[in-house]
């Protein structure tokens, strides 16, 4: 089976943190998402997180620091989600992918669908906000 190693970012503002909706295209769609992406072959985790970042919302970011890594089961691959969190970026984040973004308070979480996977993320959020 594939294994695919994933980077997400927790993008935090004051008490926020930044979320996105997966497109209709994308597995998961009208699913929430931290946004993040697929490591490429060679590339360190921040590195890969950064790129991601400037890839999908448009901000430079910056001083990630580790949250929780969930191994997850999907039915077509054996994937590692890396989760970070920071709260150091440049810019005005945006959909540059064509998605919603939207800041989201930690109590306001549950009001979004998200994947299976995403709910440790949101209980390891939880424990150090």
């Amino acid at each position: 089976m594939k294994q695919i190693k994933i980077v997400v970012g927790v993008l935090k503002r004051q008490d926020k943190v930044l979320i996105s909706l997966r497109q209709t295209h994308q597995d998961y769609a009208n699913y929430w998402e931290f946004p993040g992406g697929k490591v490429e072959q060679g590339e360190a985790l921040e590195p890969a997180l950064i790129r991601e970042f400037l890839e999908e919302v448009g901000v430079e970011t910056h001083s990630w620091q580790p949250l929780v890594i969930i191994p997850w089961l999907y039915g077509h691959a054996n994937v590692e989600l890396n989760v970070f969190v920071t709260e150091h970026f440049k810019g005005n984040p945006a959909g540059c992918e064509g998605q919603k973004i939207r800041w989201v308070s930690l109590a306001e979480l549950d009001n979004y669908p998200f994947p299976e996977a995403n709910e440790k993320i949101k209980l390891a959020l939880g424990q150090s906000f």
